[in-house]
């Protein structure tokens, strides 16, 4: 079974990886926050603190101390990559929005708050050997929350795009765009939902049936559609009927 959760899995730390390091670059030129906190967002914690956080659960051949490290590294890149995300999401959905920018600041709090706090008791080097602690289950959550939130403003402005379509009023391509978003966040979202259901009941997400056969699929719903909302030479989604350019 875990070769359909990785190749599931594998899929979206690629194009996660190849996508926002096209973000990255574009927002070297352009200077926005938008390009630069998305395309953080996914190389950070798409492309590079989930693949870590498996091979410190899973690489009993290393030392415990290589494991730990690796950990400590993942959540490194993981609260930042979700902090990322909250940002990107609050910028293009919700820039006017006192409440929204509590929440950002809320969820910020909260990441760090969790990664001191798994710091100082149980420890990485318990997540490392798979003994996680409450601390590593809530920021987990929290990745959830943050692409459920841009999940749900992209499928809400998606929505709307699809009626002023039938108007002329938007512009079919960001309408497309924007819908391609919400499906990919939308599926990491059930990915990281389903996964802290799994660990809460004892099994291994990745080699369980009931773990690879929701996390393959998913994961590549998800890389698919990532892929098509930021396609070579295409912007980012917005919700103001224009796209970001790409490159």
């Amino acid at each position: 079974m875990r070769w359909i959760a990785a190749l599931g899995g594998g899929a979206f730390v690629l194009v996660s990886l190849v996508i926002g390091a096209r973000l990255l670059r574009l927002a070297l030129r352009t200077r926005r926050i938008p390009e630069a906190s998305l395309g953080a967002g996914l190389f950070l914690m798409g492309g590079l603190a989930y693949p870590l956080t498996s091979v410190a659960r899973q690489a009993q051949a290393l030392s415990d101390e290589t494991r730990t490290g690796l950990m400590i590294a993942a959540h490194v890149l993981m609260v930042v990559g979700i902090a990322a995300i909250g940002l990107f999401t609050q910028r293009v959905f919700r820039p006017e929005s006192q409440r929204a920018r509590a929440g950002l600041l809320l969820l910020g709090a909260a990441l760090l708050g969790c990664f001191v706090w798994q710091g100082l008791s149980p420890g990485f080097r318990a997540g490392a050997l798979a003994k996680e602690g409450l601390a590593i289950v809530v920021i987990n959550a929290l990745a959830a929350v943050a692409m459920g939130w841009t999940a749900l403003e992209s499928i809400h402005y998606a929505s709307l795009l699809k009626r002023r379509l039938a108007l002329g009023l938007a512009d079919p391509e960001v309408a497309r765009k924007v819908r391609q978003w919400g499906l990919a966040s939308g599926a990491a979202t059930a990915i990281t939902l389903w996964t802290l259901l799994l660990h809460a009941r004892g099994l291994d997400p990745a080699a369980s049936a009931a773990g690879a056969l929701v996390i393959g699929p998913l994961g590549l719903v998800a890389a698919l559609g990532l892929a098509r909302a930021f396609r070579h030479g295409e912007g980012h989604p917005s919700p103001r009927g224009r796209s970001r350019p790409l490159g």
